[in-house]
């Protein structure tokens, strides 16, 4: 990586892949996508692909659901959406970071917050909770405004949280959820994050059910 430019829906990135300086766009935010470009790239090169094509062709990469996909969720007629950043798939000290900074870049419609909603990182070892703890700090460094933790291990990042931070905790997805999707309102930024064990996509299919086309009986399926 030579220079990159980010921005809350895209980057710019000027690279040298083996020795070939090449210069794109990736409509996915993210250092952490700049650097997955990278490999990319250097495996399309020893492939004996064109790299300006290569290049030019990760413009179309798409996020996925659960990979930081991106969902304007209209709460009132005429009122600003919610922007939802759905990371549900899978989560680990160095990719919490990674989504604060997608976090962070995304600015808040007026009136709106950044609001953060995190389910336990699986398979840490006997440093697990120490790990949740220490997501604080990246937190206050993202302008978070409000956090909703579940799980046994995110209850030590709970406690850590000044009270003004604390949105609510529960036990697990599904008995967070509500507590979510009472909170939000028009112009909110709300990042979903957590491990797949954590099953966090629950309060991700929750706080979709509250767009405003959405019909009675889907809203009520949970």
């Amino acid at each position: 990586l030579l220079d990159c430019i980010l921005h809350a829906d895209s980057s710019k990135v000027t690279a040298n892949i083996l020795g070939e300086q090449v210069r794109y766009r990736l409509n996915t935010p993210g250092h952490h996508i700049i650097m997955n470009s990278l490999a990319v790239l250097a495996a399309a090169k020893l492939a004996g692909c064109a790299m300006t094509l290569a290049a030019e062709a990760l413009k179309n990469a798409q996020t996925v659901e659960g990979r930081g996909n991106r969902v304007e969720i209209v709460l009132e007629a005429g009122a600003a959406p919610l922007t939802l950043i759905d990371e549900s798939y899978n989560a680990n000290p160095a990719a919490m970071a990674a989504a604060f900074s997608v976090l962070e870049m995304v600015e808040p419609k007026p009136g709106g917050r950044r609001i953060a909603v995190l389910g336990d990182m699986l398979e840490l070892g006997r440093d697990g909770p120490q790990m949740h703890a220490g997501l604080a700090n990246p937190l206050l460094k993202a302008k978070t405004d409000l956090v909703f933790c579940c799980g046994p291990l995110m209850d030590a990042l709970y406690q850590l949280l000044p009270e003004d931070w604390r949105g609510g905790y529960a036990k697990n997805s599904q008995e967070l959820s509500p507590l979510v999707t009472a909170a939000v309102k028009p112009g909110d930024v709300v990042l979903v994050k957590g491990s797949w064990g954590s099953k966090m996509s629950y309060v991700v299919q929750a706080l979709q059910l509250l767009h405003a086309n959405t019909p009675k009986e889907k809203r009520n399926a949970l």
